[in-house]
């Protein structure tokens, strides 16, 4: 992925911390966030995926590997002890783990862990989703409580709020808690995905400050209505806490085109409307869409190669507008040459 995406010492770090990840992940799709409104990306996170056929490798729980040294001793705990229910058939409903690594701060450990059920409406959707997170969130979060302590009953009353309010076909695909960080303990992120921007002010009613939600939203909705009328399909990332909703809200764009056939498919068109609100730095979106497509390994093998596309956008609220993370996401492929 384009050495000019990612400063030299982020670079480092991203690399130290990849060298650490066991090979069965390795070989999986992973991906890294970049920050879009930033000539040269950084800082980052680096993204790796788990699912149950990854876990099976001794690797992922070996205390005297360098897995090991990413995670504070109580985490590590946990990560064992979740990875020896999973591979005993507990958490039948979950699909995968999503770990999100914080390489952009030096010394940072412990990923933020995102959990995702098998049971997603992904290719035909549902109009009341019946994925556990809806049927049974006790089930749906198992995992999640494994990897990262009980949820508090108030954050569970804000996310059943929540449930009520989604209109019809929205579902809720992921959700997780950023454990690296003091706040992480304290609130459940949860991704809703089939929404349109006029949607997305009714969900918020009633659990959050009017002043401030009118403040997060006049940040970020008319940049993400924008993107929808070009093709983007959105989604809303919060932060659920006893109280309500945090201010901290995202919402995020992919377009309909999967992003690993390392193709750039609408991301021109979506950098351009970024960068006219000041969300996305022209050098940046370059950069990215020039990492974009298929990358041979090793000229004595054409058919073995990396592909790269861009998983999503996500729109955070700032001072004056829109900032922008953009998530590159990367796969190794084996076919013939094209």
């Amino acid at each position: 992925m384009g050495r000019d995406l990612v400063p030299p010492e982020d670079r480092r770090r991203i690399m130290d911390v990849a060298a650490a990840i066991p090979a069965a992940l390795a070989r999986n799709s992973f991906g890294v966030e970049l920050r879009a409104d930033a000539p040269d990306g950084g800082p980052v996170d680096l993204c790796v995926a788990m699912t149950r056929q990854e876990v099976a490798d001794p690797a992922c729980a070996a205390a005297d590997g360098p897995w090991r040294r990413l995670w504070s001793d109580e985490a590590w705990g946990r990560v064992v002890q979740t990875i020896d229910a999973w591979r005993g058939g507990m958490f039948p409903r979950l699909r995968d783990l999503l770990l999100e690594f914080d390489t952009g701060t030096p010394g940072a450990r412990d990923a933020g862990v995102f959990t995702a059920p098998v049971d997603l409406a992904d290719e035909t959707p549902e109009r009341a989703p019946t994925n556990c997170f809806h049927a049974d969130p006790s089930v749906g979060f198992a995992p999640l409580c494994s990897l990262s302590g009980e949820i508090r009953p108030g954050v569970h009353a804000t996310f059943r709020r929540l449930l009520d309010r989604l209109p019809p076909w929205a579902e809720v695909f992921q959700a997780g808690r950023m454990i690296g960080r003091a706040e992480g303990a304290e609130t459940l992120r949860v991704v809703i995905r089939r929404l349109r921007p006029d949607a997305i002010p009714p969900l918020l009613a009633g659990e959050m400050d009017p002043e401030v939600r009118d403040q997060v939203l006049g940040s970020i909705l008319p940049l993400s209505d924008r993107l929808q009328r070009a093709g983007g399909a959105l989604a809303l990332s919060v932060d659920l806490t006893p109280a309500g909703i945090s201010p901290r809200v995202g919402i995020e764009i992919n377009d309909d085109a999967r992003f690993y056939m390392g193709r750039p498919g609408a991301w021109p068109q979506f950098f351009e409307l970024m960068g006219e609100a000041g969300a996305a730095h022209p050098q940046l979106a370059e950069s990215v869409l020039r990492s974009v497509g298929r990358h041979r390994l090793f000229a004595r093998i054409p058919a073995a190669a990396i592909l790269v596309g861009i998983s999503h956008a996500k729109l955070l609220p700032a001072t004056g507008g829109p900032a922008a993370k953009i998530y590159l996401g990367a796969r190794l492929w084996h076919g013939a040459p094209e």
